[in-house]
């Protein structure tokens, strides 16, 4: 990767572990993650940007299946790209059955080397 550019990671298969908050299942979910890295010079080093969408699939321990569309984000000033940078994600967790549907609120952590 290199300031000015952008660089797009895709991960075919992410997981996460969620346990809703409505009925106590637990259910590994699966999906395809893409983070999109971009970097800009600007006058105090570089304005970095990172985007992330994750789309997952699972049937939870009580046997319900769910969806899950994520979304993530955040901009920095930085001196260099390279860093650790938490970005905020919301995702929905929606079954396709009788179970609640539920939000999640987080975190994800990216780590950017030789930006």
């Amino acid at each position: 990767m290199q300031a000015d550019g952008a660089t797009h990671a895709n991960f075919p298969t992410a997981s996460v572990f969620a346990v809703s908050p409505c009925n106590g299942e637990g259910v590994l979910l699966s999906g395809p993650l893409d983070v999109i890295f971009h970097a800009n010079q600007n006058g105090a080093g570089v304005h970095v940007n990172i985007n992330s969408t994750f789309h997952g699939t699972g049937t939870g321990d009580q046997g319900n299946d769910y969806v899950v569309p994520a979304v993530g984000g955040d901009q920095f000033d930085v001196a260099t790209a390279d860093g650790t940078y938490i970005i905020p994600f919301h995702a929905e967790v929606i079954s396709t059955g009788a179970a609640p549907n539920y939000a999640v609120e987080g975190t994800d952590t990216v780590i950017v080397l030789g930006g």
